[in-house]
């Protein structure tokens, strides 16, 4: 089981890095600009996944990270029908709303300080997770999902930054 989640901890190390490059190579005149009206800018994006970060890292603070939004049963359906395959094949199902928590709403930043946060964040998470983990006392609530133990925390985590990273104009031309 321990090296399970070391093999999910270094599979996000290497996420959170691809994400970096990638952000590295939006192109500045894009950053603020959404792909399509109805579509988050890369700088909204880096925002929510920083805002998630945050929920989760208060969570494993012992605060409350995000709610549920699903009764018992809802979520029973949800877990076997989305989550299963999510972590088997590293796909989110399309729609997938964000829910209010982490969802940007103000200013962004700009590149150089979102890759700073993002990359701090990203730390303490994974230092967190870890020590969760070897402690035994850490569940994530996930708004649909419900409560995920650190293994299937760890994969969904990385699951999702990849998910936003593909949704990047990385190289296009403004």
């Amino acid at each position: 089981m321990t090296r399970d989640f070391e093999a999910r901890r270094t599979e996000l190390r290497a996420t959170v890095e691809r994400f970096l490059l990638s952000v590295d190579a939006t192109p500045d005149a894009r950053w603020k600009e959404p792909a399509r009206p109805d579509k988050w800018s890369p700088a909204e994006i880096g925002e929510h996944l920083v805002l998630t970060y945050e929920a989760v890292l208060r969570e494993l603070g012992g605060g409350v990270g995000m709610r549920l939004r699903l009764n018992w049963w809802r979520r029973l359906y949800v877990r076997a029908r989305y989550l299963r395959p999510l972590l088997a094949e590293g796909r989110f199902p399309e729609p997938s709303p964000a829910v209010r928590e982490v969802r940007p709403t103000g200013p962004v930043r700009g590149k150089a300080e979102l890759v700073q946060v993002f990359r701090e964040r990203a730390r303490a998470f994974d230092e967190g997770i870890a020590a969760a983990h070897h402690e035994g006392r850490f569940r994530m609530t996930h708004p649909f999902f419900g409560r995920l133990g650190t293994l299937d925390s760890v994969r969904l985590v990385a699951v999702h930054i990849e998910h936003h990273r593909k949704q990047l104009p990385i190289g296009e031309p403004t």
